[in-house]
Order: C-alpha cells, then structure tokens, then sequence
C-alpha cells in the first residue's frame, strides 16, 4: 500500500478542514477578510491596464530565503479592484464547506457602478472578463528549504446563477486553505471604496495605498528607494528618465496628501520616507502556521495507520509456534477494521495471505522486539 505523505495533503483541494482551521476561516470569509499578501506582494502592477497574455516564464513577484511566489499572468488595478470588492462588499456568502470551498454572491451590475463606470450595464461584461483572468492566473508557492511547489488559484469557477439573479464566484479548498495559512486584511468597505474611487492615472499611488495598509503598522516606514524598486518606479532608461520618474512621483505624493491622510499614511518629505499609524476601520486577523497544520494532518495519518494496520507491516507474529514476517495488510472494503494481512513464513519462506482478520487479534499475536 502507498504510504500517503503529509506534503500530499497539505493544500489538497479536498483535504477537510481542521477545526482551527474552519474557525479561522469562518472569521475571514464571513467577515470580509482577504489575504493580507495579495497587496503585500507585487501580485498586481501599478498601472490600469496591461496585457492579458500569459508569461513566457512565470514572474517571480516575490523571493526569500524561504519561499518564491511567482505568477502566470500579469494583473493590475483593476483587478485588485475587483478581488476587493468581492470579499468586502459582497451580497453574502454561501454555508462553507467542510473542504473550506465556499461561494461568494455578488452582481457584475454592482460591481461596474462601484468601480466608476459611467454605463454599469453594458460594463458589466469588462468585470467579468476581470474575473477570468483571476480564475486563469496561477500562483505558484516554492517552499525552497522544503523542495515543495504548490500551485493553485485564487478564484475558482464562476457563473451568473438565474434563479438567485446573482453572479456567483466560488472559492475552491485549496485557496481557501491558502487564507487560512496567511494574514487576513479586512477593509471596511467605505474606507475600501475611496481605494477604489482613485483615478487610472493615479494607479502608482492606489498600488502604494494597498501595500503600505496591507502592513501592520511600525515605526520603522517605508523608504521612498523601497517604494521606486517595489513599483518600478524610475527603475529603467536613461539617468535622466529615472530621475523624472522619481520626481513626478514624489510630487503625486505631495499633492495627494490628504487622500494619504485618510488612510492614516503620511509622506515625509525630509526622510524620503512613508509612514502609516493603524486605523480603525482596517483589521489583520492571525494566519495558521503551516507546521501546525503539518503536525496535525501526520496525527491524522498515524490515526489512520493503527486503524488500517500499516504500522504493524515488517512485524512479526507467533502462530502456533511458527514466525511469520507480515509482509502486506489490506483493508476489506467497507470495514476498516478487518484486513487481510500477507504472511511469510520465516523457516519455509512461503507466502500467504490470510483474510478477514481484526487489528485487534494481529496485536496479540505480535512478538516483542
């Protein structure tokens, strides 16, 4: 038999939930919260528009030590737009399942309007479009001390359902375990809303927004020189174009101080540096370590094991005086606690199987080591 192994299950779509893990979730998807590091990471591009060709090569939009984060397709504003709206201002979600996979309900009608578009109706199918890519972007996660890749994405099939008069976005197990594992940021939706109500030419500065509250709050900031590399800021061309870019920068920041002020973000000019104090409409709410899930799930397996008898495999038992090595065991189907167990006889060498047997009755017939 197969021994199943823990990276296995880890993420697996269809893997239940713990029940630390279907609280945490519960918190987030009832209450608006999404991943904290979909605005931490260069996940969306700080402009309006881009292409929606695939990478060549999958881009790397985030890299340490540890872990590589890279993505299949290019996103931007607009589809951060999009994914906040669904999790902060929705029309509800359904009942979760014990998977984690859950459907949010939302109206492409009401979402056109809320991103500004001046003919919500006929608009609606540019937000859909904005969904697909979503649904079609893969995310790829390099543990690299591990050697585990795992790869998945955000938003899973949608469709527009007639009967509720709704659209429907579903939330498939292994994205929703993905929340569970990572920082939650929920957004109260009027605060979110002035995020969105910032302007396409101003998408450098609705991209530093996100990231900058995205971030728990240090009184450490973010230097200008962090924010230029993060956004591509003044990082190509000539000297000159590079100094142009910065400098048009700094002014947006300048004259958008007091957009910034309404997310408690303060620009200092003299330090070159970007600060933010916590604000009450913003939460963060705790992520589930992975080793704590990884320990639980080997728990599980080890429970699975005594059940099934695999950790009796390589034991030896007594039967009227002869030794047998158990050599294989297999569940009856139906019923785990009988197996049919393979039988080598130590001083023939012959092998059987014998069938129908209880774990039980297998133990007492265990020779001590």
């Amino acid at each position: 038999m197969k021994k199943i192994q823990v990276d296995n299950l880890l993420f697996l779509e269809s893997r239940e939930l713990f029940k630390n893990e279907y609280a945490n979730l519960s918190k987030k998807a009832y209450n608006g919260y999404g991943n904290a590091d979909w605005f931490r990471r260069n996940m969306f591009r700080a402009t309006s528009r881009s292409s929606r060709k695939s990478y060549e090569k999958n881009r790397v939009i985030w890299k340490s030590e540890s872990h590589e984060i890279s993505i299949s397709h290019p996103l931007h504003q607009k589809h951060a737009d999009v994914l906040s709206l669904l999790f902060s201002d929705n029309y509800g979600i359904s009942k979760i399942n014990r998977d984690g996979s859950f459907s949010i309900y939302t109206s492409l009608y009401y979402m056109a309007k809320k991103m500004g578009y001046k003919h919500p109706s006929s608009s609606a199918i540019k937000i859909s479009k904005f969904i697909d890519d979503l649904r079609h972007t893969d995310f790829v996660l390099k543990e690299l001390k591990k050697n585990r890749t795992t790869k998945f994405t955000i938003l899973g099939k949608s469709e527009y359902n007639k009967e509720r008069e709704l659209y429907i976005v579903n939330i498939d197990g292994d994205s929703a375990k993905i929340l569970t594992m990572s920082i939650g940021l929920k957004i109260e939706k009027e605060l979110n809303q002035k995020i969105i109500n910032i302007g396409d030419k101003h998408s450098k500065l609705k991209a530093l927004i996100r990231y900058v509250v995205s971030n728990e709050p240090t009184s450490y900031g973010f230097t200008l020189t962090h924010i230029f590399e993060k956004f591509d800021i003044g990082q190509r061309g000539a000297k000159t174009t590079q100094r142009k870019e910065k400098s048009m920068f700094r002014r947006e920041l300048r004259e958008n101080h007091e957009i910034l002020s309404e997310f408690n973000i303060i620009y200092s000019k003299a330090e070159e540096k970007i600060y933010w104090r916590k604000h009450k409409n913003i939460e963060f709410e705790k992520s589930i370590s992975i080793s704590q899930i990884e320990a639980k799930i080997k728990n599980r397996l080890q429970d699975i094991d005594r059940e099934e008898g695999i950790h009796l495999i390589g034991k030896y038992i007594d039967i009227d005086n002869s030794y047998f090595k158990i050599i294989a065991i297999t569940p009856v189907i139906d019923n785990r606690l009988v197996v049919d167990i393979k039988l080598e006889n130590m001083k023939t060498k012959r092998v059987g199987i014998s069938r129908g047997v209880t774990i039980k009755s297998i133990e007492n017939l265990i020779i001590d080591d």
